[in-house]
This record gives structure tokens, sequence and C-alpha cells, in this order.
């Protein structure tokens, strides 16, 4: 299982790599690995055939998770991360960071 150092390893790539729209990436990130399913898009995932997760982001980054366990912390990691106690779930962290972008642009 990954430890999570690897998480946040993982993270800052991908804000590196992204800069003001690494909250895409991390938003699909996170729905790939909360669905456990295939998902494209700003973040890849895919389930591996011998079991566990992969993601990938950013310049080809890519997160392995092992199994249902590592899947899970890093969605609950996720969500502890980016929510905190400011916001009920990860469509609403996404919406807001949408907002600033938007509001920043026009």
């Amino acid at each position: 299982m990954l430890v999570i150092d690897s998480f946040d390893a993982w993270l800052a790539q991908v804000h590196d790599d992204e800069d003001e729209y690494a909250y895409r990436a991390v938003y699909y990130a996170y729905m790939g690995a909360h669905s456990g399913r295939r998902i494209a898009g700003e973040a890849c995932g895919e389930v591996l055939p011998g079991g566990g997760y992969r993601l990938t982001a950013g310049r080809d980054r890519e997160l392995v998770l092992g199994n249902e366990s590592a899947r899970k912390a890093f969605v609950a990691h996720l969500v502890a991360r980016y929510c905190g106690d400011r916001y009920p779930d990860m469509a609403a962290w996404e919406a807001a960071r949408h907002r600033g972008l938007v509001e920043d642009r026009w």
C-alpha cells in the first residue's frame, strides 16, 4: 500500500505540471478513484488487471494504488486535503476553484 507521502508527492507534481488548472486534474483523479472505474480527462484512471488502480495526470505522472484499501485511502486523503471543513464534498471544492478561475479571467 502506498503511504500518504506518495499521495502528496503525486499531487505536488500534478500542481506543478498543471498550474492553475490543477484543480481539474485533482477532481478527475478523485472521480476515477472514488468510482474505481476507468475515467479519462485531465487525469486518467484505469483498473489494473491484477487488481489496483492506476492514475495518470500532468506529464504522465503515475500513481498506482495497489489495492482497494489504497484506493479508498487516496479518496479520503483528497477529501481531507481539499475539502477540510470548508466544502461539503469534492464537487463543491471543484466548483469553487472553477468560479475563482473564471472570476480572475473576466
